[in-house]
């Protein structure tokens, strides 16, 4: 059995806290996250702030999810570790099944 996970100790590495929202529905949307472009190791905190699922997507420009995605259930923060490091910054899409949803995504280090 792992450790949980203590959000706690996570320290943004980009502006303070500077992420990226998305507002996304039934088409995929998707942005470039802050702070992630040329550093190692980063952690990401995902949070749906709506009230139906996300499903969500890491990759370059260009990136698109799908609803066999990984889902972020409404009301949740997920950590993540950056699934690859790179010289340009990494983005995330978000899609939903039905309705809308607004996904924030948060660059840093120490989850």
């Amino acid at each position: 059995m792992s450790d949980p996970v203590n959000i706690f100790s996570f320290r943004p590495i980009y502006g303070g806290g500077m992420g990226k929202r998305l507002s996304c529905g039934i088409v995929s949307s998707s942005g470039a996250i802050p702070g992630t472009q040329a550093e190692n190791d980063v952690q990401l905190l995902v949070t749906n702030g709506g009230t139906v699922s996300a499903f969500v997507r890491f990759g370059q420009a260009g990136v698109v999810a799908t609803l066999d995605c990984m889902e972020i259930l409404p009301g949740v923060t997920v950590p993540f570790m950056a699934p690859f490091n790179s010289q340009s910054e990494l983005y995330m899409a978000a899609i939903t099944e039905s309705g809308t949803t607004t996904v924030s995504v948060v660059a840093g280090k120490g989850v």
